[in-house]
């Protein structure tokens, strides 16, 4: 189990490195509210250590997802950002803005108890969708809005599903009719999405699922 993988961990791992992660860990859970995968301890722990080692080499590592972590996990990122101050605090090295973003995934990993190539694969989809929509509008998205929040939530488990190849439970289409009619250019914009996930991942929209999109993209335009 994980405290197995820790105890292993113990051998090679600086004390103040492994006590900097805990409270990392103790933080997030109080900030976010939400459980966290066990596994956390030993891959938040195992990465920090490893981020010090290299950061004294003068080896940071670039993170390729950093802009689209504070603006897609802007909850977690902060907490991220948080975290470089405790090692700072605790170990006496910098780490970079960077490291905020990987620390991030970290925490995003362990709310969706996803695999880490999972997250960059989701993170990837939301991003995708939100350009579709962000050119279809012609606008740009204010991404203080609670509507913009609810959408990204709403993106994020919707990635999760067409990974693990579940769906949303579909009601029936009186519904989506309703919302067809109503919203008719919002729907135009999630036929574009469906066209293009049905393309390009090679999974289906329900009728759910196509409900629910509409109505984040009418209240977030």
């Amino acid at each position: 189990g994980a405290m197995e993988k820790f105890k292993t961990l113990l051998y090679d791992i600086p004390i103040e490195c492994m006590e900097v992660s805990e409270e990392i860990i103790s933080y997030a859970k109080l900030q976010l509210g939400k459980k966290l995968n066990d596994s956390i301890y030993v891959s938040l722990t195992d990465h920090i250590n490893f981020a010090i080692q290299r950061n004294q080499k003068g080896l940071d590592i670039k993170n390729a997802l950093l802009w689209e972590t504070k603006r897609l996990y802007k909850d977690e990122f902060a907490i991220g950002k948080e975290a470089l101050v405790m090692v700072k605090n605790k170990t006496g090295v910098s780490l970079p803005e960077d490291e905020a973003g990987f620390i991030a995934l970290h925490i995003v990993n362990a709310e969706l108890n996803e695999e880490m190539p999972n997250i960059i694969n989701i993170t990837k989809v939301m991003q995708e969708i939100l350009s579709i929509v962000k050119y279809h509008f012609k606008i740009e998205f204010n991404e203080e809005s609670l509507h913009y929040y609810r959408f990204v939530t709403h993106l994020k488990f919707f990635a999760q599903r067409l990974f693990n190849g579940t769906h949303m439970e579909s009601q029936d289409d009186f519904l989506l009719d309703t919302v067809k009619e109503k919203y008719h250019r919002a729907y135009e914009c999630t036929k574009k999405i469906q066209t293009y996930i049905e393309r390009e991942y090679e999974h289906k929209l329900t009728s759910d699922e196509l409900l629910y999109l509409t109505i984040h993209i009418e209240r977030v335009v």
